[in-house]
């Protein structure tokens, strides 16, 4: 059974431009979630909040973490792997802009969930893309 989503399969050699480059997606999305963590004194200085309120910003990151992997099948079924990995990372590109605009808690946990969902959305479409561009074989199921 083919599909018309996936790449086809070639050596790892030919596929090795991809791959580093679903990689670095991959890295610029993670660095986006986790450059909060350094960041947190001077968020709490700066916004005037409380070590609990701190971490409720990685608690909603967390949420939106946890909760994209469940909807990125249903999200790769209407816009394939290739236009998942655009949505998310245009997400995380936005939200990260938009973290410069805002100042609530309320907006900035809001936010922090839109980067989850985002970020979580990369990894299931990258290693599908990944494995099923470098399998020099067919993938049977």
């Amino acid at each position: 059974m083919e599909y018309d989503a996936c790449p086809t399969p070639e050596p790892f050699r030919a596929s090795i431009g991809s791959t580093l480059f679903l990689t670095w997606l991959f890295y610029l999305t993670f660095v986006g979630r986790i450059i909060f963590a350094p960041l947190m004194p001077t968020i709490e200085d700066e916004l005037g909040i409380s070590h609990t309120q701190a971490g409720s910003l990685f608690l909603m990151i967390s949420i939106g973490l946890s909760t994209a992997p469940f909807f990125a099948g249903l999200l790769c079924s209407k816009i394939n792997h290739r236009g998942s990995l655009t949505v998310s990372n245009l997400l995380v590109g936005i939200a990260l802009i938009l973290f410069s605009f805002f100042e609530s808690l309320h907006s900035l946990r809001f936010l922090m969930i839109i980067l989850g969902l985002a970020a979580g959305l990369h990894l299931p479409s990258a290693m599908a893309t990944i494995t099923a561009s470098t399998t020099t074989g067919k993938i049977t199921t």
